[in-house]
């Protein structure tokens, strides 16, 4: 629907601990948010799986009532579905969390 690109965003550094991202092409340009937890669920009923992520707006000249919009979530669900694919296809990205507590915390391998 959006047709999303790396030239929509930039990861930029909001707290020190993870990227945020600054949206910078379109209805939305010019809005950070940072995405937290981000899960793919399996359909019960043999449907595609769903997308489910939480996410912060930190900064946004858009009126708060677009914000909270089905669009706006539509929106961003398409842009972590593009960084998703893009971190799978450019082979970077790490399974689980990316913490000194996790040591299950696995980096991808090509095969």
């Amino acid at each position: 629907m959006y047709n999303i690109s790396a030239v929509d965003y930039n990861r930029v550094m909001i707290h020190d601990d993870h990227d945020s991202i600054c949206i910078t092409t379109g209805k939305y340009a010019g809005t950070i948010i940072t995405y937290h937890k981000v899960h793919l669920i399996e359909s019960t009923d043999g449907k595609d799986p769903i997308l489910s992520f939480s996410y912060d707006v930190e900064e946004s000249e858009n009126e708060s009532d677009e914000l909270v919009s089905n669009d706006f979530k539509m929106y961003l669900g398409e842009l972590i579905e593009h960084i998703l694919w893009s971190a799978v296809q450019d082979d970077n990205f790490k399974i689980g969390n990316i913490n000194a507590s996790n040591p299950d915390t696995t980096k991808s391998i090509n095969k």
